[in-house]
């Protein structure tokens, strides 16, 4: 006997009637109502476009032979369309995850969720996502990002643990990214450092057009204070007095507080600050986010912290692009400790002030010590036999 069965539409009402909204249809002419977790949302526009999404679902199921029952509570789990899935799936995996990878993850599924739209997979049940769905949005980032294969591989990464959290609450039966490979990385040998007529080229152009950036770039180079850890600097850190400046647990990388010497021009440079107010940011900017104000008026003294990707960008803008010169902005730590020691400072207090745990981590970023060590053995005198 052949099933007969009515479109499923949409019942809604505003919030504030306090009605459970659900999803009818008529089966054999016997009424279905569904509602399945739709009444939780809160928000007007979410519920709708959630309860449309289960409308669509369940015609999609009605479509494959599907045979409700007569008790609600015996109705199918219903699963999610994509971009939904994948919004659920991030929120599961966040108790897990640090604040700051929970931004990275985030961060991702935006990228994926609208490459989904532009491809037009938003739209589908998460539980009928194939491998090829998940594969093409990656090659339609990339294209559109120009990712490398490391940036690639970071954002399969993070989706593919996404996708894990959909397997653990029974949204999708297996993780179809899990047997996507990730592209080969060239292999590089660290930050390539700026030449010394490199390094005396950029600083003069940004001690021209960008006086208060020159002294954040100046600080990392002689003092090899981090960028982020430069940002979340206070006036009140700064000593010019006994000439130190503290990096407190909470913006060290470490979570270790230290106390960094004052080198090079550093101390001239920062007594052109107004340091008196010690809950301004060193670094800082005079409005939030969004707000306008001139070049001049920020990466010096003011209330409001600045994001670690302004002052990548800004290295981008100047240097990158400006001069034509593609070094990072964090070789300007490496170079500082090369330097350091070429000039004598031994490896263990280059360490301290880094704010490394072992030597060895501060050897990694010190190339000129493996020079050091080659011209001594050189000088060793054995016998000959």
């Amino acid at each position: 006997m052949k099933n007969n069965w009515t479109t499923p539409k949409v019942k809604s009402f505003p919030l504030e009637s306090g009605k459970d909204w659900y999803v009818w249809f008529r089966f054999n002419g016997v009424l279905k109502f569904v509602k399945t977790g739709i009444n939780k949302i809160p928000d007007y526009t979410e519920r709708l476009e959630e309860t449309n999404a289960l409308a669509d679902v369940l015609k999609d199921k009605l479509q494959k032979g599907w045979i409700p029952t007569k008790k609600e509570k015996e109705v199918e789990k219903i699963t999610l369309l994509f971009n939904k899935a994948l919004d659920f799936g991030l929120e599961k995996k966040k108790p897990s995850i640090s604040e700051k990878t929970y931004l990275d993850y985030r961060c991702t599924v935006r990228f994926f969720k609208s490459s989904a739209k532009r491809l037009d997979f938003d739209r589908i049940n998460i539980a009928n996502c194939e491998r090829f769905h998940v594969k093409s949005i990656m090659d339609d980032l990339q294209q559109q990002k120009k990712w490398t294969a490391k940036n690639y591989n970071k954002h399969i990464g993070y989706i593919k643990s996404i996708f894990s959290e959909l397997v653990e609450w029974e949204q999708i039966k297996s993780n179809v990214v899990r047997d996507i490979r990730m592209q080969k990385e060239e292999k590089t040998e660290g930050y390539i450092q700026l030449t010394h007529e490199e390094h005396i080229f950029v600083f003069t152009h940004l001690k021209e057009i960008d006086f208060h950036y020159y002294i954040f770039c100046s600080m990392e180079y002689d003092m090899g204070i981090r960028p982020k850890e430069l940002l979340l600097l206070k006036c009140g850190d700064v000593d010019l007095k006994n000439g130190i400046v503290k990096v407190g647990s909470e913006a060290s990388k470490n979570k270790k507080t230290r106390f960094v010497p004052i080198i090079g021009n550093t101390k001239n440079l920062l007594e052109s600050f107004d340091l008196s107010n010690p809950e301004y940011y060193l670094f800082g900017r005079p409005k939030p986010y969004g707000a306008k104000f001139f070049k001049h008026e920020y990466f010096c003294p003011k209330p409001y912290s600045i994001r670690r990707t302004t002052a990548t960008n800004k290295w981008k803008k100047y240097v990158i692009d400006g001069l034509g010169i593609n070094k990072h902005l964090y070789s300007l730590k490496h170079k500082g400790g090369n330097d350091k020691l070429k000039a004598g400072l031994d490896i263990k207090t280059i360490s301290e002030i880094f704010g490394h745990s072992t030597e060895k981590m501060t050897e990694i970023y010190a190339n000129h010590i493996n020079d050091l060590r080659f011209a001594e053995a050189k000088k060793v005198d054995l016998k000959i036999y």
